[in-house]
């Protein structure tokens, strides 16, 4: 086994479906770098996402605000109503006329609430209609703030929520290792399936009914109304046929929305591909216990030489519709690129020069960022040409510090363990 160490940028994996498989998580951290510059990696993108999403929520309620966008006052004043009423007009007396006084409406300017509640209602397609930009200047500026709101923010809203769904899913599930797998009894996938859907139902009654209740309170509405309410909102249908008439309740649906409506899709899409998970399941208990054929074995050697484990994994991977020869082609041809030798295995002699290659990309690199960072009078003091040979002055690179104000050696980036 063979550990290769570099100091190139850090990368940071999306998270996996099937991250709860040790090999997964081993192979991802040695991909992410796994150490405390991983972290200081994960915390730089968090934070910037962090900010992404804070500006939204606080740029846009300003410049609604500063462009002097209106809405309704909540409460509007009462017109006075006179029946049976006796007029004269034009000299002519008219009697059990119905008279409404003509009351202006009232309008005040949009709060930070109200941007904030518009900015939440936009961004998960929500949309109501009781809040929307009126001026020219907020509707150009609505344009793009739709869009980023959308393309961005929305997406990071999607990958919180998508993490905390898959939690609650493994923790209802429980983790599954090889051996559970292997000694499983047919029936425990189906149980599998049916807890998911289970959870799916469970997750949407509980948002649809706290939602209600919690509507039916704040507005004063009846059980069935914040029930109506709280189940257009969480689908994003948002009709908009009920209207939000206190600040508290404003509140509670910037925090409710955010939280609900990608939870609610995602459960919505897990029960819906319930009944097809089931039929895969079927299908995938009648290969394996299905009397395999000559014919059907054959067809699996792609080489001609017999049917091997890999050959046979993939055929009824394929079988399944889980696995196509697009996905399996362009990692075949990599491990062939990394099998120079052609044996069909990456042995020593690929990776000691799989360690070679890695080494000279990493000073390529070093190179680069050096000659970058460096005064032109010190590269022309200690330059190649200028007679000297290359040293390491002041403090060496990381893991070789045997060669502080030495003669600079090859030294190989792998170590055997």
């Amino acid at each position: 086994m063979y550990s290769f160490v570099t100091n190139a940028e850090t990368h940071v994996l999306k998270p996996l479906a099937n991250s709860n498989d040790p090999q997964i998580k081993d192979m991802s951290e040695t991909l992410g770098g796994g150490d405390k510059h991983d972290v200081v990696s994960r915390s730089t993108i968090y934070f910037r996402k962090l900010i992404l999403v804070a500006s939204y929520f606080v740029i846009g309620p300003v410049l609604f605000r500063l462009f002097g966008e209106e809405r309704d006052c909540y409460d509007q004043p009462d017109a006075m109503v006179f029946n049976n009423a006796t007029i004269t007009y034009n000299n002519v007396t008219y009697t059990g006329v119905n008279l409404v006084e003509n009351v202006e409406a009232c309008t005040q300017e949009w709060t930070f609430l109200d941007g904030v509640y518009y900015a939440t209602i936009t961004v998960t397609t929500v949309g109501y209609g009781d809040l929307a930009p009126s001026t020219e200047a907020g509707r150009i500026f609505g344009f793009f703030y739709i869009l980023y709101g959308l393309a961005v923010v929305f997406t990071i809203i999607n990958e919180v929520a998508v993490t905390v769904y898959a939690a609650l899913e493994s923790s209802a599930t429980g983790h599954v290792t090889l051996d559970d797998i292997l000694n499983a009894d047919p029936k425990d996938a189906y149980r599998k399936i049916y807890k998911r859907m289970a959870m799916s139902a469970v997750i949407i009654v509980f948002l649809v009914w706290i939602g209600g209740i919690s509507y039916m309170v704040l507005e004063e509405w009846t059980l069935l109304e914040g029930v109506w309410w709280a189940f257009a909102t969480t689908s994003t249908v948002g009709y908009g046929d009920l209207s939000l008439t206190h600040d508290d309740s404003k509140v509670f649906s910037i925090v409710y929305v955010l939280g609900s409506v990608v939870i609610m899709a995602t459960s919505l899409s897990t029960l819906g591909s319930g009944l097809a998970d089931l039929k895969q399941e079927q299908r995938r208990q009648e290969l394996l216990h299905a009397n395999l054929n000559i014919e059907m074995i054959t067809k699996m050697d792609l080489d001609g030489d017999g049917v091997d484990r890999f050959e046979f994994v993939t055929g009824m991977l394929k079988l399944l519709d889980q696995l196509t020869e697009e996905q399996i082609a362009p990692w075949s041809k990599r491990f062939n690129e990394l099998d120079e030798d052609g044996s069909g295995l990456l042995d020593h002699d690929d990776l000691e020069r799989l360690g070679r290659e890695m080494e000279a990309l990493q000073e390529e690199a070093d190179a680069a960022k050096s000659h970058a960072h460096t005064p032109k009078n010190f590269m022309e003091k200690f330059s190649p040409t200028s007679g000297g040979k290359k040293k390491f002055f002041g403090k060496a690179p990381q893991g070789h510090d045997e060669y502080q104000g030495q003669e600079m050696k090859r030294s190989p980036s792998w170590t055997r363990s």
